[in-house]
């Protein structure tokens, strides 16, 4: 499966605002936290016209663009977003996730390079860039800011995940093993988790094992769907807006898929 990416909401607290900025901005990211992203479109694009030129409406507008997959409408959003607001670390972030969605990798990787300058302590950026890293076969590169992603934040489950995936694919089984077990204790319910764990006992030739992981993996998704569904609570709205139904649905196919090959493939070898 592909790596997590971090595609996160402005603070808040970034700029002064009116009260009316404050209330229409938290009704519309109350809305987009939910996966409501017509609604949530509709909030941004009344508090503009109210309050023309508001950085986190314009730029939140361009996230939910490269959500629906039209990245090149997301490009030009956040890109007017920072027109508005240059040094904002976290919209460099988004606008470089929305150019590797096109492909765009040199572009991408000056865009999270930005975001570090602005940041050097920005876990996610590095985290990202690692991604950019090893999607194209840099993977000594994306280890490295892997490990500095986890020098920041020790317990950051996408970060492990992601590292486990570089570390199987570079045939460092165990320590691809101990990634994600170490995931799934700080994210018991992590889908990634278990699916890419499943992964790796799959390579072991640990079948019955792999199809516990796969379960789990499964069971894990169909709660997120139902989750990421329903209103979140208060204290849960720095969630990453990319928890969305949709993600978790990949993994369930995807897990549920494998689950048939290994029972298939003992059949096999038994008959």
């Amino acid at each position: 499966m592909g790596n997590s990416q971090a595609s996160q909401q402005p603070n808040p607290e970034a700029a002064i605002r009116s009260p009316e900025v404050v209330v229409l901005l938290q009704q519309a990211l109350a809305l987009h936290m939910q996966g409501q992203l017509d609604q949530a479109q509709e909030g941004y694009l009344k508090l503009l016209e109210h309050h023309p030129g508001q950085f986190d409406a314009v730029h939140l507008l361009g996230f939910i663009a490269h959500q629906r997959g039209d990245h090149q409408r997301a490009v030009e959003l956040i890109r007017h977003a920072l027109e508005i607001d240059p040094n904002h670390a976290t919209a460099h972030l988004n606008l470089g996730n929305a150019l590797a969605a096109m492909q765009h990798h040199e572009l991408a990787l000056a865009c999270f390079e930005r975001a570090l300058q602005l940041r050097p302590d920005y876990a996610d950026a590095h985290m990202n860039r690692g991604n950019l890293f090893s999607r194209t076969g840099q993977l000594d590169e994306a280890l490295v800011d892997y490990d500095r992603a986890l020098l920041i934040n020790p317990e950051h489950v996408d970060v492990l995940i992601n590292r486990g995936n570089v570390l199987r694919t570079l045939g460092r089984r165990q320590e691809a093993m101990t990634d994600y077990e170490l995931a799934l204790q700080f994210r018991p319910n992590s889908a990634p988790g278990h699916y890419n764990r499943g992964n790796i006992m799959q390579d072991l030739q640990r079948h019955a094992d792999a199809i516990v992981c796969y379960d789990q993996a499964t069971n894990m998704t169909y709660d997120a769907h139902h989750i990421a569904a329903s209103p979140l609570p208060r204290h849960e709205h720095s969630l990453s807006l990319t928890s969305l139904p949709s993600d978790g649905l990949i993994y369930f196919f995807v897990s549920r898929c494998n689950m048939v090959c290994i029972v298939l493939y003992c059949h096999s070898t038994i008959a």
